[in-house]
């Protein structure tokens, strides 16, 4: 058993799924606050259009997956930013449209339909060199922008007229996290598919809700639950010979109802 955990795509599957897991936890934060789960799963849904263009194009799908989806959360900021319609509506009008467009060229492919499907449920252990980089450069560009604007973020969510007040712009600051975000889930595909990808956003930040008593260690816990969440997932994936990604969904899903039981039962906090 050992010698499979330090065989080469077992490493490089810890290594990226450890780096998404967690900065999906903590960017979360901002999703649950924000309360952009709709959003999230828009983006990753559409990245199933991305894949069937660059398939289509005989592309890279992993680069011209996040080129795709960072156009998708610009269209959606832009245009619910200046539209009488809701930003809900926006979302939906924008998630529709993809999915459509990426059916009709599948349809065109020959073969695309097992293509696509890695891309549906995830496929964590076929982890190549560029995924790697790709990720890295993922965790250096997460770190810089939550430290460089990370109290910023929290203000214009938690206090948005106080940000006003202050000349903060509150849409240019949700311009920003859409693009980031946007980022972060087309790479999260990879990992655990564009079903459940939102999963990986919403569920760690909640878990840490639930026993948070302060920003902190809601921040800090959320990284936690992240980051143990892809190792016990993907270990367990490997020695049980399961899926990888929804392995992950469900560690971090017995996190959040451990610490639900935590706050509910013994009203415990940190």
């Amino acid at each position: 058993m050992l010698s499979t955990f330090m065989m080469p795509f077992v490493i490089k599957a810890f290594f990226c799924g450890t780096i998404i897991g967690s900065i999906c936890a903590c960017y979360g934060i901002f999703v649950t606050i924000n309360k952009m789960a709709f959003f999230s799963e828009s983006v990753s849904h559409s990245s199933i259009a991305a894949a069937a263009f660059a398939l289509w194009l005989g592309i890279d799908v992993s680069v011209f997956t996040i080129f795709f989806s960072l156009a998708v959360a610009s269209a959606i900021a832009l245009v619910s930013q200046s539209s009488i319609s809701s930003k809900d509506s926006v979302i939906g009008i924008i998630h529709s449209t993809t999915i459509a467009v990426g059916i009709i060229i599948l349809s065109f492919l020959s073969g695309g339909n097992n293509d696509i499907s890695k891309y549906l449920f995830g496929d964590i252990l076929a982890i190549t060199n560029l995924d790697i980089w790709l990720c890295t450069g993922l965790l250096v560009l997460a770190l810089i922008y939550m430290l460089k604007f990370g109290r910023t973020h929290m203000i214009t969510c938690l206090t948005p007229e106080f940000s006003v007040i202050e000349g903060i712009s509150v849409k240019l600051y949700d311009f920003l996290m859409m693009l980031i975000l946007a980022f972060i889930i087309s790479l999260s595909v990879k990992i655990v598919g564009a079903i459940l990808v939102t999963a990986l956003l919403i569920i760690p930040s909640n878990a840490s809700k639930n026993i948070a008593k302060s920003f902190k260690s809601f921040a800090v816990m959320s990284f936690i639950f992240g980051a143990l969440s892809a190792v016990a997932g993907i270990a367990f994936s490997v020695a049980a010979d399961l899926p990888a990604g929804p392995a992950i969904i469900v560690v971090n899903a017995l996190f959040y109802f451990l610490t639900f039981f935590m706050r509910s039962v013994f009203n415990f906090g940190v």
